[in-house]
């Protein structure tokens, strides 16, 4: 009789310790703000009441935001929180446990404009689950356990701002998933495995500012997929499988500020790739088996300040690659197989700060490269086969950070911001030995070819003058000094 008595009490405290159980603890910020403590690790929605103890003069309809403690566990969203404060702007249940969204979970809180469930396992949402909060502007969906998502899920969500349904396993976007999301500017979809989008998917959400389909299968993408999107500021297609690169993906798409197709399987590149980018500052095209790049490829780009061509197996670049792009300030170009750096090639890049071409075929480096270049600090040619270098380089550049690890006339990395550089000339005096000017080339229709030309003409003069180079501005002004020095020569 006592052993029955004995496991009727433990039968009992067992069922009570399993009970779900919610509690609040209150923070009197702007918005009043309930932390949530939530016990219901068999997803329970049984809930009857939250537990409540609020600050002086403060009731349930003052709450509106609840955010869940780190003690919370729970499968599902108990009907509860809504059906206790009505006034909820804002839901956060980070890393709950949560495993589903069901229709009733956030029914009742109508004012609903954030709702944040990052870092759950949830696999199922039901349709309706978000029909009833048509105020809605947030939905946080990412890193979750997703492999679909209901096509007709943001139905009634006209005012959403930003979904992010990032590191789920999605593999392919609904048709209409986004249909009437004009007022959508983010929508974040990077690290699923989405390997197929309709043409039309993105037609209703035009003013789409930022899109993340980054980290995914695609490798195919129709020509007029993004032809709605003519906001649009930030694209990451970067980490997928993309064979070719089309023109015709962003030709509307003029306010374009970053651009990322970092490895893909893209083999080239067509030269109005680029053309109507205007305002583009960032392009990343690293890890893509480019080899070559068309000369002119870049000409719309004045507004680019970083370019990321890392890992494409270039060999060769053309003299007028750089050529309007001039306010470039960081030139990524390691682990290629370039092996010369033509004339002028980087004569444009007047703001260019940071060149980095470790890991290629270089064997010479010429101060015909570079013309003037007052604000290049950081140069990097380690890992090449570098035999000899012009020591006028050191009169064009205002480096003050050279690596020229492992190369054959020297091996270090070096930093040196005296005005006389004496510790690079000390360190590069077997590469300046070494040294032998080539013959001149000067490349045609390149806009540096008058340069070029009396740079040829006045070969014998040194640049004895280097601040004379370092103040002068613009083209007009430093083929005007060439000229003088011409004149002026015996």
């Amino acid at each position: 009789m006592k052993f029955l008595v004995l496991c009727l009490i433990a039968l009992i405290h067992q069922s009570a310790s399993q009970s779900p159980q919610a509690s609040c603890q209150f923070e009197n910020s702007i918005d009043y703000t309930c932390v949530l403590t939530l016990t219901n690790p068999n997803g329970l929605n049984n809930i009857t009441e939250i537990e409540v103890n609020h600050m002086p003069n403060r009731t349930n309809d003052d709450v509106v935001i609840v955010r869940t403690s780190i003690f919370s566990t729970s499968r599902n969203i108990p009907s509860i929180i809504c059906d206790t404060f009505r006034n909820l702007r804002s839901i956060d249940m980070f890393r709950t446990g949560l495993t589903k969204i069901d229709e009733d979970s956030v029914s009742n809180c109508k004012l609903l404009e954030l709702m944040t469930v990052r870092f759950n396992q949830i696999a199922d949402i039901h349709p309706n689950a978000f029909a009833e909060n048509a105020e809605l502007r947030t939905v946080q969906l990412d890193a979750n356990n997703l492999t679909s998502v209901p096509e007709n899920l943001f139905e009634n969500n006209k005012k959403l701002v930003e979904i992010n349904l990032s590191q789920n396993g999605l593999a392919v976007l609904p048709k209409k998933l986004l249909s009437g999301l004009s007022e959508l500017r983010g929508l974040f979809l990077t690290h699923n495995q989405i390997s197929e989008i309709y043409e039309d998917t993105f037609a209703d959400a035009t003013n789409i500012t930022s899109l993340g389909l980054g980290n995914n299968s695609l490798t195919y993408l129709p020509d007029k997929i993004f032809s709605s999107l003519y906001n649009l500021l930030d694209v990451y297609l970067q980490n997928n499988q993309l064979m070719k690169f089309n023109p015709y993906w962003f030709q509307n798409a003029k306010s374009l500020r970053a651009l990322y197709l970092s490895n893909n399987g893209i083999t080239y590149f067509p030269e109005d790739s680029f053309v109507n980018f205007y305002k583009l500052r960032e392009l990343m095209l690293d890890r893509n088996p480019i080899q070559k790049l068309p000369g002119k490829i870049f000409a719309s780009l004045g507004e680019l300040t970083w370019l990321d061509l890392e890992n494409c197996q270039l060999v060769y670049l053309d003299p007028s690659l750089f050529l309007s792009t001039y306010n470039l300030w960081m030139l990524k170009l390691a682990n290629n197989d370039i092996y010369e750096l033509p004339g002028g090639v980087f004569g444009s890049l007047k703001y260019l700060a940071t060149l980095d071409m470790t890991n290629n075929q270089l064997q010479a480096i010429s101060s015909t490269s570079f013309y003037f270049h007052p604000d290049l600090r950081t140069v990097r040619f380690g890992q090449n086969q570098i035999n000899a270098v012009d020591e006028k380089f050191l009169d064009v550049v205002n480096v003050t950070q050279l690596n020229m690890e492992q190369n054959v006339c020297a091996d270090g990395f070096w930093n040196d911001d005296s005005e006389t550089k004496e510790l690079f000339r000390t360190e590069l005096r077997v590469c300046f030995e070494n040294y032998i000017e080539p013959p001149q080339y000067c490349p045609i229709g390149n806009e540096y070819e008058r340069i070029c030309e009396l740079e040829a003409q006045t070969a014998s003069l040194t640049l004895e003058n280097a601040g004379i180079r370092r103040d002068l501005e613009g083209l007009a002004a430093r083929i005007e000094q060439l000229e003088r020095l011409i004149s002026s020569s015996p």
